[in-house]
């Protein structure tokens, strides 16, 4: 039996649909909005393992087998996928973090001793752009999970921002890139009784502006969870029971950790908000366009920049369409950073989910029109605690180091929480024994003027909102430290950019003359930057960006893009190259115009012979006297003279 649920969420209306498709699965809804369309299915088995994951430190937070499997059909939007099998093929990185932030919304709230397979699986089939996809991901798969036996809470997820005067509730894309007054945007996934998850970014907000959507975001889930309490009463099965798990013998550790951390006393002696010692290098690799070595106690992060042109930007292919994006960051973490054996086989979610947050923590102080290609690399060389911060400072000082002119510094400081009853402790700049054994771990990234990027993830099912505005209002003199200690090392962008870092240079052109300079085919233009070896980006409404390795070659094409593209003016002179002779005069080319320069136009006195003062491939100076009745140039070598 289908049941329907219609949701209003502010201006926008979503349906959720279940009992009609995928009714082999343990629970499936379809959620529609706008031309939209996503199914979200639950599957659960009993472990294939003997016996339940064992408990990391015998601490009782035994590992949950879920799976998250978020995928886009390209038929959702017409389109045929690219590549030679015409199929789709691995997740893209987008994919991967949406499937992330599903995992980050469930994960908590899976009760102790529970060690089934769960597999939750979403996928696209209809996608329209004034849709937010990661939002309605969330709401499909907590919809699922809501119909199915697992015992989890009702839980709910949302993308919320916050405009100069107005709650935005699952803004799209265009909404987004066209609303310049969006102070602030977060997903978050919460239960009635708190927040789960969250994840954003900031244009340089204050901690208070952030506390607030986060009500309000809360708030706005209450339809949702009403609404899936409806459908689970219609079409639910019955949650399994897990038996209670026995009471773990807690580690020394663990018990050391979150006693000492009440107590106010921490493992490695230091207060509750204070840092651990901080080492800032800049220009520490020969060859990069930009470096910084930044260590924090024992999490060490080495950062390259390297600049390029624009057409090296990274493309990413969405069921929307593709995007470019000229300014990316790569994050990565070997095992020998932790002193484990483990091979290298690219990039895993968590890796490409850290690289996301540090690009989304910097992204705010980049110069508004990059004029190349910004790739930043992040190798965790140390790791014990928040090397995703350690990447954001890091990147700070190389993009400096780089001369790419940032508006501000950046810095991030990772937050921890011990709970225990009506105690609790806030720990700032904490260690992996403390990410570990605690409560809580709330990534801060910001500049001196406010947050840029804030990440949350806790292990006590929901955190109320006075917490997490606890953890803010402390992390912001953590920020400031290492403000302070970024400073001492490099305090602004240089003024120049790196010996080997590529010139650029930008004109523009009449927009007429666009298809001049590429030519038939693109054939004038990939000559052009052949001969020259540039890279020339051009843009249909006349703006043209050239890069170069050496500034005579970025001089050479900018001649040329000139000669190219000008329009001649009555009485103006130009250099112009002889061609063609002829006894009645000689034909020269400016650019891509040609003209006659008539034999009595050549000289002061009478010219018997055009080659007695002309040879073929000679560049003269000839000034534009008009134009004959077929619109062909007339020039004068004399008047020019």
């Amino acid at each position: 039996m289908k049941v329907v649920e219609v949701v209003e969420l502010g201006d926008k209306r979503i349906t959720i649909e279940a009992g009609q498709v995928a009714r082999q699965a343990h629970g499936a809804v379809v959620v529609r909005h706008e031309g939209s369309m996503l199914l979200a299915t639950v599957v659960t088995a009993p472990s294939t393992s003997a016996s339940p994951a064992p408990a990391a430190e015998d601490d009782g937070d035994a590992f949950v087998p879920l799976t998250v499997e978020y995928r886009e059909r390209m038929s959702a939007a017409g389109r045929i996928p690219g590549g030679f099998g015409k199929r789709e093929q691995r997740q893209g990185d987008h994919e991967i973090l949406t499937s992330r932030l599903v995992d980050r919304a469930l994960r908590p709230l899976f009760p102790k001793g529970f060690s089934d397979e769960v597999q939750v699986t979403i996928t696209v089939y209809g996608a329209d752009p004034r849709s937010d996809l990661k939002s309605l991901a969330l709401v499909a798969a907590t919809a699922a999970v809501r119909l199915s036996p697992l015992p989890l809470p009702p839980v709910a997820g949302l993308r919320v921002a916050r405009a100069a005067d107005r709650l935005v509730l699952m803004p799209g894309e265009p909404e987004r890139e066209s609303a310049g007054d969006l102070i602030v945007t977060c997903t978050l996934a919460a239960t009635a009784d708190g927040i789960v998850m969250l994840e954003g970014g900031a244009a340089e907000c204050d901690p208070d502006t952030l506390v607030a959507l986060l009500s309000d975001g809360h708030a706005a889930l209450a339809p949702l969870l009403a609404a899936f309490d409806r459908l689970r009463a219609a079409a639910g099965l019955a949650q399994v029971d897990v038996p209670p798990s026995p009471a773990p013998d807690p580690s020394p550790t663990r018990r050391d950790v979150r006693a000492g951390a009440l107590a106010g006393t921490r493992a490695d002696g230091r207060a509750p908000t204070a840092l651990r010692p901080i080492a800032c290098e800049v220009g520490y690799l020969p060859s990069n366009h930009g470096s910084a070595l930044f260590t924090r106690g024992e999490t060490q992060a080495l950062v390259s920049v390297t600049l390029g042109a624009s057409d090296e930007a990274l493309v990413q292919e969405t069921v929307l369409g593709r995007k470019s994006e000229r300014f990316f960051l790569h994050y990565n973490f070997p095992s020998f950073s932790v002193g484990e054996v483990k091979p290298h086989r690219g990039p895993g979610r968590r890796e490409i989910g850290h690289g996301a947050l540090a690009r989304r923590a910097l992204a705010p102080v980049m110069p508004a029109d990059l004029p190349f290609t910004v790739r930043v690399v992040s190798d965790v060389l140390e790791s014990n605690g928040s090397s995703s911060m350690a990447t954001v400072s890091g990147a700070s000082l190389a993009l400096m180091d780089a001369g790419v002119q940032i508006a501000r510094p950046v810095a991030g400081i990772a937050m921890g929480l011990v709970a225990d009853g009506d105690r609790h402790a806030i720990l700032a700049d904490i260690s992996g024994a403390e990410d570990q054994h605690g409560d809580m771990d709330l990534k801060v990234a910001g500049t001196r003027a406010g947050l840029t990027a804030f990440q949350l993830d806790n292990k006590l099912g929901a955190l109320p909102v006075a917490h997490i505005a606890e953890a803010l209002a402390a992390a912001r003199p953590g920020l400031d430290a290492i403000l302070d200690r970024l400073a001492e090392t490099l305090a602004e962008p240089r003024a120049t950019l790196a010996d080997g870092a590529p010139q650029h240079k930008q004109l523009r052109i009449p927009a007429h003359r666009v298809a001049t300079l590429i030519g038939q085919g693109g054939k004038t233009i990939q000559e052009l930057q052949s001969q020259t070896q540039t890279r020339i980006d051009v843009k249909d409404d006349g703006r043209v960006r050239i890069h170069a390795r050496r500034a005579q070659d970025l001089e050479a094409a900018v001649a040329r893009v000139n000669e190219l593209t000008r329009d001649l003016e009555l009485g103006a002179i130009y250099q112009a190259e002889v061609v063609t002779l002829k006894d009645y005069g000689a034909f020269v080319r400016i650019g891509d115009h040609e003209g006659l320069v008539h034999v009595s136009e050549l000289a002061p006195s009478r010219v018997d012979k055009v080659e007695d003062v002309l040879a073929l491939g000679e560049t003269i100076s000839v000034k534009v006297i008009g134009a004959d009745k077929r619109g062909r140039l007339e020039l004068s070598r004399k008047a020019a003279l």
